[in-house]
């Protein structure tokens, strides 16, 4: 991928941070250079592909909201190089130019003025940003009069009414009430899904699953992992990948399929010991804002109860997905109590133990959905 592919690349990326009360003494006695200083990022390498979201996931502390400020032009990178190719539209320190003083209407025509919206648009973004943030009578009046959750709305409404290429994002949806998260999310799934690239610096894993397919770990200013958003979560959370419990499920890791084409996904069931086995698959996919949602789901249905290894062959006459990427999860578990409903886990392969299974969908784009069924055979016992 040639470098007019990506939209942010940094290289060696290096950043130190004076510390404060140090630094007013040193600033005093004429030696500014001698200021002690922090290191907090240490040589970061990161690239963002054109058409991309990544999550960097990371503790407080960890560099997190400094990467953005380095990447936005805000601080001068003490060593390596930041290249941004696109309109970059920061998500962070939503207000942080503004004047509590000021009106919510006035605040947006500042916004406007900093940003050099157009002259002639700016009356219909500011009609725009009004309806979004529903602050009613509250838009004319002062600033410090408005919650914390009409802040919060002023805000993200501003930052998001113009269409960017590029977004950074430091943990603001999580501002504002469930209501107004929710909507902020739709916002910017239909600004990702135009073709915006950017980061999401955050340590709620659940966004990065709900907007990223790749991820990075930033630990004490380093890169410490990366990979696949559902991989890089699980190394986050630090969760232990499932152990078989007396059957085991062997498969490649990607499947592929043609969408609109028959469909046969293969894997293996090893039965260690003669236990009554049941098998579950869902194939989800990630939708912008929303996370990875099941699109095709069946139930629980008899594997074998004898030791042995059983071929599990999932077949449809044609595959009811559009082109794209998914995840395939596969469940092993024991029958259903009769009386509680509650099963025992056997085995598991899931994006959210980071053990899951891909599939490239490849073809037309196939909107209508429809359920499938699944058949095994005995292979060798």
């Amino acid at each position: 991928m040639t470098d007019t592919a990506y939209a942010i690349i940094a290289q060696s990326l290096r950043k130190l941070l004076p510390l404060e009360r140090a630094s007013l003494f040193w600033v005093w006695l004429g030696r500014a250079r001698d200021v002690p200083c922090l290191e907090v990022l240490k040589g970061v390498d990161l690239k963002v592909a054109k058409g991309e979201m990544i999550g960097v996931l990371g503790h407080n502390g960890a560099g997190k909201t400094t990467l953005l400020r380095t990447l936005a032009g805000i601080y001068p990178a003490d060593s390596g190089s930041v290249a941004v190719n696109g309109d970059v539209g920061a998500l962070f320190e939503l207000g942080g130019f503004g004047n509590r003083h000021l009106t919510g209407r006035a605040f947006v025509r500042k916004y406007f003025l900093l940003f050099e919206v157009q002259k002639e648009q700016r009356v219909r973004l500011m009609r725009e940003v009004e309806e979004f943030a529903e602050l009613g009578d509250y838009f004319d009046q002062k600033i410090l009069t408005y919650s914390t959750g009409m802040t919060a709305r002023l805000y993200f409404a501003a930052a998001t009414v113009i269409e960017r290429e590029i977004y950074l994002i430091d943990e603001i949806l999580s501002v504002g009430d469930e209501y107004f998260q929710a909507k902020s999310w739709s916002r910017l799934r239909e600004r990702l899904a135009g073709g915006a690239a950017g980061i999401l610096v955050t340590h709620d894993w659940s966004a990065v699953l709900k907007l990223c397919r790749t991820a990075r770990i930033l630990e004490d200013g380093e890169i410490v992992r990366e990979g696949t958003a559902d991989e890089v979560v699980r190394d986050y959370l630090k969760l232990p990948i499932p152990e078989p419990n007396g059957a085991e499920i062997i498969a490649e890791k990607s499947f592929s399929a043609v969408s609109g084409a028959p469909m046969h996904l293969e894997f293996d069931v090893v039965l260690h010991k003669d236990i009554e086995v049941e098998v579950s698959l869902s194939i989800e996919h990630l939708q912008f804002g929303a996370g990875w949602e099941i699109v095709l789901l069946n139930e629980y249905s008899s594997v074998a109860s004898t030791r042995g290894c059983y071929r599990l062959r999932v077949e449809l006459d044609r595959t009811p997905l559009s082109a794209g990427n998914y995840l395939v999860n596969i469940f092993l578990a024991s029958p259903a109590d009769p009386l509680t409903g509650q099963r025992e886990t056997l085995h598991t392969r899931s994006w959210t133990y980071g053990n899951g299974l891909t599939m490239q969908v490849t073809g037309e784009e196939r909107p209508d959905l429809t359920p499938f069924m699944t058949r095994w055979q005995q292979v060798a016992s």
